[in-house]
Formats: structure tokens, sequence, C-alpha cells
């Protein structure tokens, strides 16, 4: 409806005036239409509209050479001058083989301390075991900042690997037994000299119950009876650990015995003893050790007689020791072969009965002390 109400109006109006007429009818425009004076002076002009460029302004039109037309004319096509407008190929480079370069340093073989609780990776079957306890074992590291060692198997194949970072101690070579070292350091100065040096002490507590071969006594006391001698000795033994395997102490003892249940003694040995250590694992130890020892008095007492006696005697031992957290014990047994001497002028002995055996066992305690020097 709206639409006829517009469109009669205009009907109206042109029905005087042609086509014609209307094209070339003078346009009217205001008369401030292109003022004088630019009225956006000093201010921000509103932005003119932009038209996107034309088809052929954005391409570049190759133009075929007049050569190439006069083929086309003739038949004679030739591909040179499109084959020219084509961009070359880029060739592909070729790739060069790099060679990884190694760390520098040849595979070092190692003794290694693992913790109890290291995780180690099982190379043969591919997973993980814990240790269940403190061992050392034979290692290789296949150059000096790898992050793990090879523990090497009976054949030295490598069986597990480790972390470096959970090795505890390395050492080169296996000793019998793990020391500080001794360290010298001079300066400049010849006068002033400092040394670094550790002595380490072992100290052994023990009691042992020993049986005598009591014909000595027999002889000396005119006594038929063959019933040996029963002993209960008190050892304290000093060593002192080196670099050198074989060991060197001093021994202090108190013994009691008796006899024949009418006899018996009181004694206090001093003595030296050797021992070579071998470590079997890290918490075992077997020890042979070598002693002597000399009485500083011996006094045999009877009901009705007494005797002054001394003797010296040297002893084979065994000893294995048991490292625990809470502290080294140790088994041990002994023989020993006993030398007697009588002061008393009075007394004749038979010399095929001058000496005598024994026999003991015994258990005890081991700790360790380090003297600063």
């Amino acid at each position: 409806m709206k639409f006829l109400l517009l469109l009669f109006p205009l009907m109206a109006f042109g029905q005087g005036f042609t086509i014609q007429q209307i094209e070339n009818a003078p346009i009217a425009l205001p008369v401030d239409f292109f003022p004088a004076e630019d009225p956006y002076e000093g201010i921000v002009k509103p932005a003119i509209k932009k038209f996107a460029p034309a088809f052929g302004e954005l391409i570049q039109i190759h133009e075929l050479p007049q050569d190439y037309r006069k083929a086309q004319l003739t038949g004679e096509v030739d591909f040179t001058a499109i084959n020219q407008l084509a961009t070359k190929n880029k060739k592909a480079p070729k790739l060069k083989v790099i060679e990884k370069i190694k760390p520098a340093g040849e595979p070092e073989q190692f003794h290694i301390y693992l913790k109890k609780g290291t995780k180690v990776r099982d190379l043969k079957f591919n997973y993980t075991k814990t240790i269940y306890r403190d061992i050392q074992v034979k290692a290789v590291r296949v150059y000096p900042s790898a992050p793990v060692f090879k523990i090497m198997d009976k054949k030295d194949h490598p069986r597990y690997e480790a972390k470096a970072e959970d090795v505890i101690f390395i050492n080169e070579t296996i000793d019998l037994d793990i020391r500080p070292k001794k360290y010298e350091v001079i300066t400049k100065n010849k006068k002033n000299k400092a040394y670094d040096k550790e002595e380490k002490l072992e100290h052994a507590l023990s009691i042992n119950s020993e049986s005598w071969d009591s014909s000595y006594f027999a002889v000396l006391t005119k006594n038929i009876t063959t019933q040996d001698a029963s002993t209960l000795k008190l050892n304290y033994k000093l060593y002192h650990l080196w670099d050198f395997p074989v060991n060197l102490g001093v021994l202090l003892s108190y013994e009691n015995g008796s006899w024949d249940t009418d006899w018996d003694w009181n004694s206090i040995y001093w003595g030296l003893g050797l021992k070579v250590p071998w470590h079997l694992t890290s918490w075992v130890t077997l020890e042979a050790q070598l002693t002597w020892q000399n009485s500083l008095f011996f006094s045999l007492a009877g009901k009705e007689n007494a005797y002054k006696l001394s003797n010296n005697h040297i002893a084979i031992s065994v000893e294995i020791d048991f490292k625990t957290g809470f502290g080294t014990y140790f088994l041990d047994a002994l023989y020993k072969k006993i030398y007697w001497s009588t002061d008393e002028q009075n007394i004749l002995v038979p010399a095929n009965k001058r000496d005598s055996s024994a026999i003991g066992f015994g258990v005890g305690i081991k700790f360790k002390s380090i003297i600063n020097l």
C-alpha cells in the first residue's frame, strides 16, 4: 500500500519530462560544497575509503617474445621461452653423515661400593631390583663422566647397571681393608710443613675358655691324676691397622684356672701378635692370628703347697668377625703350645714334661679408633 502511495506522485511528476531531459538536467549543489577554507584543518580528517586494486595491478603480465609468435604462426613451436619463465628448481642440499663425538677417555674398571637399598637395572632381563645389603662389586665406567656404572659378573661381562649418583665409594684396586691414605703437603718455605696423617687402631676384648694338658702339673706335684686343667681368660688386643695386610699388635691377658679341685692359679700375660684379615663380604671377615705371650707371674697354689712358675706360649688362632649395626662381634678358636719353667732349685722336672698344650674357644667385641698425628 505504501509503495502505491509513492508511485502515483512520481508518475505524475514525470509526465512532463523525457528521459533525455532528465539526464541533461543540471545538478544544483549547495553554495558551500567547495568551501574556501578546509573545515578539517588542524583536526583529524575523516578517513578516505580506499578501493581494492584491480586484478591486473596485482599480477605480473609476461608477454611472449616476437620469435615465439612467429613460430606459432608457422607451426614450429619452441617452448624455450616458456621454460625460461618457470622458476628454476632448487636442488636439495646433500646431507653429510656426522658421527657422534664420543666423550674423551677410555673405559675404566673400578671396584664400587653400593649401599643397602640401592636400585640396579638388570641388563639381561631389563628390570630393576634393590640390593638387600651393602656390597662391593667390580664395575666399568665407559667414559669418565658417564652417568652409570656397568656391574660385571663372574665372567667379566656387563650384567647390571647402577647410577653414578648411587655409588658410595670408588677405588681402583681392592684392598684387604679400606683405610685412609696419608698425604704430605710441603709449602714453599721448607721450614713450614704440614702433615695429614691418621693412625687407625683396632681394639678387641674377648673371653676365652681353655682346656690344658695337666702333665706338667702332675709331675710337679707328684699327682697321678690325668684330669685336664680348665682356665678362664680375659684378653685385650690392640692392633695397628696400616696399608700392609699383616697387622702388628700387643696383647694383655688375665687368667684364672683350676686343676684337680685342689689346685688353682692366677696369672697375668703380655705379648705380641700378628694377624692377616680376609674380607669375605662387606660384613664378614676371616682372620688368622699368630700370638706369643709370656707370664708376668704365675702362682699355682694347693691346700698345702704353692709354686711360683713361669711360662710362655705360642698360639695359632682363627677368628671370624661379624659386622652389625650394633658393633663388630667375633668368634675364635685356638691351639697353643706352653713351655714351663720354675724358679725353685729343688724341683726337678724331666725335659720331656716341661711343655704342654691347650685348646680354647672365645667370643668378643671389636671397635676402632683413629689418632690424628
